[in-house]
């Protein structure tokens, strides 16, 4: 009978051990990248010490099984929001003190500064990471790239790159990242890149046509945040000027999905959220299924008065 007992005993604990397991996994450890993500990232260095050469822009996409890297030279001139200027792109983390900012406003910045949505921001506190991607992108033999890959999946498994991914989310990109081959690319012309770019995702949300209503009192800011949506593959089908409006605006019609999509990446515009409404007559007073208005909150955010 004890051995019985014992059988019982062993069977009742691993039931236990499971279950634990189970909604430590999935409830402790809630996801924000859903198997259907499709990603934008950014890895920058954390200090204008570094002496990179390049910062990463990194799409990858679970739904396709594709990631690619693209490495974007360091010392290239941007125009930083807030009316600052012109900075080396390696320096606009530290300059601005974006480590102090919320992720919304980082995150707002980059995409402004590289012309296209970005998702998240990863900053890098040892530039080693930073160097053998360069060299990954410079070389032709393949082991210097398996390394590399391997160097950032441990770095992203560990939590050695400062990310908002949690434990479990971790792991699951290493693993993504090694199971395939990474794509390394080396930019050397930020506008051609963008039309790459714009290619790439041409007709993404085809049923989901914009209106941009530039309501900042910044002169062409619409045009400028038309240019960004049509590179993630956004038709836009309306741009107008209107009288001051304090607070962006984002109206969609109800029941779209597409248009929900881009919500996500439109959101990424702004350093703060935006609220979303909705309006049946859109199609009919728009020409659109989703509205756009951008008011003097991102017009103080890109050029200040």
């Amino acid at each position: 009978w004890w051995l019985v007992r014992l059988a019982v005993v062993v069977v009742l604990a691993a039931t236990l051990l499971g279950t634990l397991s189970w909604a430590v996994y999935h409830w402790l450890l809630p996801a924000s990248w859903s198997q259907n993500s499709a990603k934008n990232i950014v890895i920058v260095p954390a200090t204008i010490e570094f002496s990179t050469k390049h910062i990463l822009f990194a799409s990858i996409s679970y739904a396709e099984a594709k990631a690619s890297l693209n490495l974007i030279p360091a010392e290239l001139q941007v125009e930083v929001p807030g009316g600052y200027g012109q900075y080396p792109l390696r320096s606009v983390y530290p300059l601005l003190g974006l480590d102090q900012q919320p992720p919304s406003t980082v995150v707002a910045t980059y995409s402004h500064i590289l012309g296209l949505p970005v998702d998240e921001v990863w900053v890098v506190h040892q530039p080693t990471l930073l160097d053998q991607a360069t060299l990954a992108a410079a070389s032709t033999d393949g082991a210097v790239s398996r390394q590399f890959v391997a160097q950032l999946a441990t770095a992203i498994r560990w939590q050695q790159l400062q990310t908002p991914l949690r434990l479990k989310e971790r792991w699951q990109l290493a693993q993504f990242l090694q199971d395939r081959p990474l794509r390394v690319v080396a930019v050397t012309d930020l506008a051609q890149w963008q039309q790459q770019q714009a290619q790439r995702y041409l007709g993404r949300f085809k049923n989901c046509r914009v209106a941009i209503v530039n309501a900042a009192q910044v002169r062409g800011l619409g045009s400028r945040v038309s240019a960004i949506l049509e590179r993630t593959g956004a038709t836009v089908v309306r741009l107008t000027d209107a009288e001051s409006v304090v607070s962006s605006q984002i109206t969609v019609l109800p029941a779209q999905l597409e248009c929900q999509s881009l919500i996500q990446h439109l959101q990424h515009l702004f350093p703060q959220p935006v609220p979303v409404t909705t309006a049946p007559d859109l199609v009919t007073r728009s020409r659109s299924e989703l509205e756009v208005i951008l008011g003097t909150d991102l017009g103080q955010f890109v050029q200040p008065r």
